[in-house]
């Protein structure tokens, strides 16, 4: 999510979709109750799906067995997440040529602003992502232009352990907030989740593990107190999150 950025908030039937950043559509499932249109969770752990499955009412499209124009309706908001995990994030690239500063590791650095270019325009131009391991692979998802290239698939291991030793301190600007946790080893990056309670940990900031275990973070209003919580994830899966911390 970019520094006080509103995401864009396209809506489909009971479903609210929130874009997490203007450059590259992760959405944010939430839903509401169809009844009271009350909010009623969210899915932060979908990653955007690739062709027909994605972002639309995933659920159906994956569920929907033979001859069924519909899929059972949904009970839980983990029944939404398909469990696929990014598996190609800074694995080593190769690529036939390159052009200047658009260099082969650019497929897999998970930076939206830059991406590689081959050396010349010409037919036989290639590129490989080594995943350093076998993986069962279930959807490529290749980006153009300004995009990176993204691998997700099932891990065989097991998902981080939960980060330890969360500490929030709000700034005299009471927008920005600084958090600091303890790194979790084999962990790819981290979430931060907050909200305005305990169990509302509605917003999430995603950090990358080799940019360190200190954020700034610059998306609080003012007269608001919140709470704060932090899960690991790796390409085996997510960590339950850490304790709640309050911070007034």
């Amino acid at each position: 999510m970019e520094d006080r950025c509103a995401p864009a908030a396209p809506s489909v039937r009971d479903t609210l979709f929130l874009f997490q950043s203007t450059f590259e559509q992760r959405p944010i499932f939430y839903t509401t109750t169809p009844e009271t249109g009350h909010l009623e969770f969210f899915n932060r752990l979908m990653p955007r799906l690739p062709g027909t499955l994605g972002p639309w009412d995933p659920y159906h499209l994956l569920r929907r067995g033979p001859g069924q124009k519909q899929a059972p309706k949904w009970t839980s908001k983990d029944e939404l997440f398909t469990g696929w995990m990014l598996l190609s994030c800074k694995k080593p690239c190769a690529a036939s040529t390159e052009r200047n500063e658009f260099k082969a590791a650019n497929l897999t650095d998970e930076n939206v602003r830059s991406f590689w270019v081959a050396g010349t325009n010409s037919a036989g131009q290639w590129a490989t992502i080594d995943l350093l391991r076998e993986y069962d692979v279930e959807a490529f998802q290749v980006n153009y232009t300004d995009y990176q290239s993204d691998i997700f698939g099932d891990g065989s291991g097991a998902p981080p352990a939960t980060p330890a030793n969360l500490r929030v301190e709000r700034h005299p600007d009471a927008r920005d907030a600084t958090l600091h946790w303890k790194a979790v080893p084999g962990a790819v990056g981290y979430n931060i989740l907050w909200g305005i309670g305990r169990h509302k940990l509605y917003q999430t900031y995603q950090v990358w593990a080799d940019a360190g275990q200190t954020l700034e973070l610059r998306a609080l209003n003012l007269g608001q107190d919140y709470y704060f919580a932090i899960e690991a994830f790796n390409e085996n899966g997510v960590s339950k999150p850490g304790g709640v911390v309050y911070v007034k």
